[in-house]
């Protein structure tokens, strides 16, 4: 080999460690520390405007990383849920769980993970807590759509934060015999889940006066 060519893979070799260094430890760490800053204002403030989110959250989203863009999603998605618990105007409420959807939509596009069965229930608790607060039907169909989504590709088949959801979402809708359905489900897997038996058993009772006409 000559000695140009000598050289000239020294170089290609030192560009591609410098490359790797930086898609491997720098791009991550820039994009975790924005992040972990924007959370942390996000946090310590008690009167943060909308606005102000949405720019320091635009910021840590738009910030290249080949890894962990799944993990971060996670964490925003499990603090607006905490968020929707404060007393905010409805007007706010919904632009933050509309912001909060469109920036964990990307992640649900892609191929499923570990991450995509918690991201589909936190978007189910945000539109259940917005029809907790101000009772609109569509709020509902969409946390119970999410609730299913999640219950029908979660690895565990039976995992209880989807079947209890959907068993407290199908009963505030009125659908009675999914909410049967899911219970008489999840007591067949943990015949011991006190709070299942009372539901049930309660609905089963006012089935059994209803049908007498009591």
């Amino acid at each position: 080999m000559s000695q140009f060519f000598k050289q000239l893979f020294i170089i290609i070799l030192i560009l591609l460690t410098g490359t790797s260094f930086i898609f491997g430890a720098v791009l991550p760490y820039r994009k975790a520390k924005a992040f972990v800053s924007a959370m942390r204002e996000i946090k310590s403030s008690s009167s943060m405007s909308i606005q102000r989110l949405e720019e320091i959250m635009d910021y840590a989203f738009s910030l290249s990383s080949p890894v962990g863009e799944e993990e971060y999603a996670k964490f925003f998605a499990s603090e607006v849920v905490m968020m929707l618990e404060g007393e905010f105007p409805e007007e706010v409420k919904r632009r933050l769980v509309g912001y909060a959807e469109e920036k964990i939509r990307p992640v649900l596009e892609r191929e499923p993970n570990s991450v995509y069965p918690q991201l589909l229930l936190s978007l189910g608790l945000m539109y259940e807590r917005l029809w907790d607060s101000y009772g609109n039907d569509e709020d509902l169909s969409r946390a119970i759509g999410y609730y299913e989504r999640g219950n029908a590709i979660a690895v565990d088949k039976n995992r209880p934060q989807f079947l209890w959801s959907l068993r407290n979402t199908y009963l505030k809708e009125g659908n009675i015999e999914k909410a049967r359905e899911t219970m008489e489900h999840i007591l067949s897997i943990w015949p011991d889940d006190k709070k299942t038996r009372e539901m049930y058993d309660k609905l089963e009772e006012l089935l059994r006066k209803a049908e007498n006409g009591i």
